[in-house]
């Protein structure tokens, strides 16, 4: 009986939600046909029905996908601020991985299908808002740390304050889309001074060390 590689499911799992993604991008998700996923990926359709039944399977997969890497990126710099990272370090950390990852037009494009598509059905409405409420709620336990540290207003509601800053992101990752009127370094400024005013307006928050690039590499 011949038995089944995992790296090698997970990579070719991986190569069609690559294809998918750059197709959805270029023609939209209801544009989009399997076998345009198939050329692209460069696999058959038999191959790829053995990993994914349809659209609808492959687009909850790419947002499965991200969820995992936002969250793992939150406890990695959770981690790093319990190992001597400043918290102010820590929220660069963050804001430079968005910026680099997703304030791009192909993922401002690939947001704004996936906004419509929660507009249409309702299951994929349901899955995305508990993807996002849980990201809020983590993010919030990130800010919390901070606050212990006395590095962000104590009065400041910390699920408030992320579910804004998200929104914040999303309207800038939309924005970019469309328009492309500013440059990443641009939005990184924007966030960094919007990022220090907000949440601890009181305090003397080093604007010019937070627009340095990170100490280290999250990847580290």
């Amino acid at each position: 009986m011949r038995t089944v590689n995992p790296q090698k499911v997970e990579n070719r799992k991986n190569q069609i939600l690559d294809a998918a993604k750059h197709c959805f991008e270029q023609k939209g998700f209801h544009a989009t046909t399997m076998a345009e996923i198939c050329a692209r990926a460069q696999i058959s359709p038999g191959a790829l029905y053995r990993y994914f039944s349809s659209k609808e399977e492959i687009i909850d997969a790419m947002c499965d996908e991200q969820q995992f890497r936002s969250l793992a990126l939150l406890s990695s710099v959770r981690g790093k601020i319990k190992n001597s990272i400043d918290f102010q370090n820590a929220l660069k950390m963050i804001i430079s991985d968005v910026i680099e990852n997703y304030c791009n037009k192909e993922h401002g494009a690939m947001a704004a299908e996936l906004i419509a598509e929660a507009m249409r059905n309702d299951s994929f409405a349901k899955n995305a808002a508990i993807s996002y409420i849980s990201y809020q709620t983590e993010f919030a336990k990130l800010l919390e740390i901070g606050q212990k540290l006395g590095e962000i207003d104590e009065r400041l509601n910390l699920e408030e304050a992320a579910g804004m800053l998200m929104a914040v992101v999303d309207g800038l990752v939309l924005r970019i889309a469309f328009c492309d009127d500013i440059e990443k370094d641009k939005i990184k400024e924007w966030l960094f001074n919007l990022s220090g005013r907000y949440l601890c307006p009181n305090r003397n928050i080093n604007l010019k060390k937070l627009n340095q690039p990170p100490v280290q590499n999250l990847g580290a």
